[in-house]
């Protein structure tokens, strides 16, 4: 059931009359007076009518329901690769780690006083990059960092041919994906032992997205 309100002035003899009783009983509801102060009226009726407006949370929560669902159903295969994208991530972070800048300073054992300072630092020179995870901005995957904490070097290069190219979880998927022009390898794989060879794939997917 809609509810809905009616707010009707009166003067002091049909005001006297209506609050005999209170409340009067029609076939479609029910006559209530109440009587407030001329200046408090449009915040009495404000506060009615927010209540009224919640006795029919169920047809505004369907509507929301009606808004929020896409237009468009999305494809069985949208749906799998987002799901593999998603798995792939969860692979990727629980391999490799993902940084806060916090974790990137005591890492590289940075004696800024700013712990966030380094990443950002190293971000801006474009030697590292981030992606975002839950809400959490700048997240730092931790292959791009050595056993002693410094950017490995190819990484810059790297984000030099792909970076304006990929979205920063697609360039870092990248790195944890089997990659053919790496004998099935992951760049990941292959970035102390031959990064030449990554950086010439990272070339050769720049000029595919061309």
């Amino acid at each position: 059931m809609t509810a809905s309100l009616e707010f009707v002035t009166l003067n002091d003899s049909e005001a006297k009359a209506v609050l005999t009783n209170h409340v009067e009983l029609r076939p479609d509801g029910e006559v209530i007076a109440v009587a407030v102060p001329a200046d408090l009226a449009p915040e009495v009726q404000a506060v009615l009518r927010s209540l009224a407006d919640s006795l029919d949370a169920n047809q505004a929560a369907r509507l929301l329901i009606e808004h929020l669902t896409p237009q468009r159903t999305l494809s069985r295969g949208a749906v799998l690769q987002a799901h593999r994208n998603s798995v792939a991530r969860d692979a990727l972070a629980a391999e490799f780690g993902l940084l806060s800048s916090s974790d990137v300073a005591e890492l590289s054992r940075s004696a800024a006083r700013n712990a966030g300072a380094t990443a950002a630092r190293w971000r801006a020179a474009g030697r590292i990059f981030a992606v975002t995870s839950g809400g959490k901005a700048a997240l730092f995957p931790g292959f791009q960092f050595d056993a002693g904490g410094q950017p490995v070097p190819v990484i810059a290069d790297i984000l030099t041919v792909l970076a304006d190219r990929l979205d920063p979880w697609s360039f870092a998927l990248w790195f944890t994906g089997d990659n053919p022009r790496l004998g099935g390898l992951r760049p990941v794989d292959a970035l102390n032992s031959d990064p030449d060879a990554v950086l010439a794939a990272a070339r050769a997917l720049a000029n595919d997205l061309t």
